[in-house]
């Protein structure tokens, strides 16, 4: 009975002693242990996107400039002006209207680099069907737009292929310059890129100035092929839509070794991706934004 007591005692004596240690491990790995790591790991990760994958939410409007006879180049501040709005290469987001009582959505891709920090960069070209794009061209500077994102499926993996082709239409370029810069300023990617960018009019090409920089930086690794529906008497480019022999004259080969990317309006869309079928490159490299 004696011994029992004197057990009994030890182990009461014991507790205060295990409640400070286990008080301090926890303490510890709040701080330099497993917390630390933790923490690491968040820095490595980057900063958190200053846009809801799941609400829309407004951001303001604080610039709106005419880049051609129909389209804006549009200016939303972020609200932390320390950060960038946290997309990854080929990355959307989307704009959310009300108009006439009824719901309507759109994706846009910025055009802005990825480590601009403060605002992003939105270029929409107004469609006389177009139901978002007549609503943004209706917005005026200090209004806010509901947005939200990121959204898209594509990943960009650093040297994923040898080569790379593109095909776009319209401002169908937006996620294609996306990855262009990407892949360009990745040190290294050493992936080729060749671009086959078609619109209706030498005066509907847009970013032109960026597209033509970036061949310039990068020669041997970048480079555009333009084509129009209606050229003037200075284009020196190609005439007409998309064609089989186009892609063929300009673009990689199929190959298990390179990837197709495309975006544009959807009736180009639906006759690149037969063309492109057409030619034997598998579906599995071919990617539509």
């Amino acid at each position: 009975m004696a011994q029992s007591s004197a057990i009994l005692l030890s182990v009461l004596l014991l507790l205060p002693a295990l409640a400070v240690y286990y008080l301090s491990r926890k303490a510890e790995n709040n701080g330099n242990g497993s917390g630390a790591d933790k923490s690491v790991k968040k820095e490595e990760a980057g900063p958190l996107p200053q846009i809801s994958p799941e609400e829309f939410r407004p951001f303001k409007l604080t610039r709106k400039e005419p880049v051609s006879h129909n389209t804006n180049l549009y200016r939303f501040a972020l609200d932390d002006p320390t950060l960038p709005l946290g997309l990854l290469p080929g990355q959307h987001i989307q704009v959310r209207a009300l108009i006439d009582g009824v719901e309507a959505i759109k994706p846009y891709t910025p055009i802005s680099l990825f480590e601009t920090k403060g605002y992003f960069d939105l270029l929409i070209k107004t469609y006389p069907q177009g139901r978002i794009s007549r609503y943004m061209d209706g917005v005026k500077t200090g209004e806010s737009v509901l947005m939200r994102g990121p959204k898209g499926s594509f990943q960009y993996v650093p040297n994923g292929c040898r080569r790379i082709g593109m095909i776009g239409g319209g401002t169908g370029i937006t996620p294609l310059l996306s990855v262009c810069r990407a892949v360009l300023g990745h040190p290294d990617d050493r992936s080729p890129i060749t671009l086959i960018f078609a619109n209706k009019s030498p005066e509907d090409c847009l970013l032109e100035s960026e597209l033509k920089s970036l061949e310039s930086e990068f020669p041997g690794r970048f480079r555009v092929c333009w084509t129009v529906d209606l050229p003037n008497e200075k284009w020196d480019g190609e005439i007409g839509l998309v064609t089989e022999s186009m892609i063929q004259a300009h673009l990689p080969s199929p190959s298990e070794d390179c990837k197709i990317l495309i975006c544009g309006p959807p009736l180009m869309m639906t006759m690149v991706v037969g063309e492109l079928k057409g030619l034997g490159y598998p579906d599995d490299k071919v990617f539509r934004f």
